[in-house]
């Protein structure tokens, strides 16, 4: 169950991390029993790509889950999705309707993208506040507790709300 996933992640994470990193249990959690549960849960599998990620050939410090509809992105470089964001420190887990970073990087570099996520980020919440009730309490920033990933700033600007669940 996605409960049960989550709560492994962010019981395991931090000592995963100094542990071998293929074909690691918690690495497996990550990319194949979250989205199995995913699936469970969403109902039409095939409009959504679910990916997971604790990072690629290394651990990362900043895993994440995310849901793509196929209309509008399939990868995390563009676009936007709902996204599990784990915090560095592992105390808990954002469930955020994030950005995809990494194209507006490469076309702009780091400082601007991130002024552009931010900026995006306000005019997302600016077309959705008509439907979001206040009494939801969703969040409009993140703290991701950063200290060693290079990608979580921009997950954190990327963000356009959320909801946060501690462990």
């Amino acid at each position: 169950m996605l409960k049960e996933d989550i709560e492994q992640v962010l019981n395991n994470y931090k000592r995963a991390r100094n542990e071998n990193f293929t074909e690691h249990p918690i690495a497996t959690v990550l990319r194949t029993d979250f989205k199995k549960d995913l699936k469970e849960i969403i109902g039409e599998p095939n409009k959504y790509k679910i990916t997971g990620s604790p990072g690629q050939g290394n651990w990362t410090y900043s895993p994440w889950v995310a849901i793509f509809d196929k209309r509008i992105t399939t990868s995390a470089q563009s676009g936007f999705y709902p996204v599990y964001l784990f915090k560095e420190d592992m105390s808990g887990v954002y469930l955020s309707l994030n950005q995809g970073a990494t194209d507006l990087k490469k076309k702009y570099g780091n400082r601007r993208a991130n002024e552009i996520l931010n900026t995006k980020s306000k005019n997302f919440r600016d077309k959705l506040n008509d439907l979001i009730e206040v009494s939801d309490n969703f969040l409009e920033s993140i703290d991701l507790k950063v200290e060693n990933s290079p990608n979580a700033p921009f997950y954190e600007a990327g963000n356009i709300y959320a909801k946060y669940y501690s462990l």
